[in-house]
């Protein structure tokens, strides 16, 4: 039997990046020394499921996930930045909504928006 390994590479914090698209944008200087910190990564790895179709015709992938964050630890958008197929990335948003996250803290001790860029490697074990 086939297994898979899901392995998430590492985790970008972006910080100074203004942006257009959707409506974000670099308002009042809002998006500056951004540390936000993403508390249950492993159970959020855990939960994402590699699709059984592409498991069974042997398709491996990433999907590039950025999401704003706000000032609470909340997911308020998120951008599919790459993504090998429309099924690995539908799976990995699927599991946005559990994740915790520590807000960015700015030089004077306040809650700040930020971005966070996930990457995603969907790899299959070739036992």
């Amino acid at each position: 039997m086939k297994t898979f390994k899901l392995i998430i590479a590492f985790v970008v914090l972006i910080g100074v990046v203004p942006m257009v698209a959707n409506g974000a944008s670099d308002k009042d200087g809002d998006f500056r020394n951004e540390s936000a910190q993403i508390l249950n990564f492993k159970d959020f790895q855990d939960r994402i499921m590699y699709p059984e179709s592409l498991m069974q015709r042997h398709i491996e992938g990433q999907v590039r996930i950025k999401m704003r964050v706000d000032e609470y630890g909340n997911v308020t958008d998120y951008w599919i930045l790459e993504s090998s197929s429309p099924l690995l990335a539908k799976s990995c948003i699927s599991q946005i909504k559990y994740l915790e996250i520590f807000p960015a803290i700015d030089e004077n001790g306040h809650a700040r928006p930020s971005y966070v860029v996930l990457p995603f490697t969907f790899k299959l074990n070739r036992n």
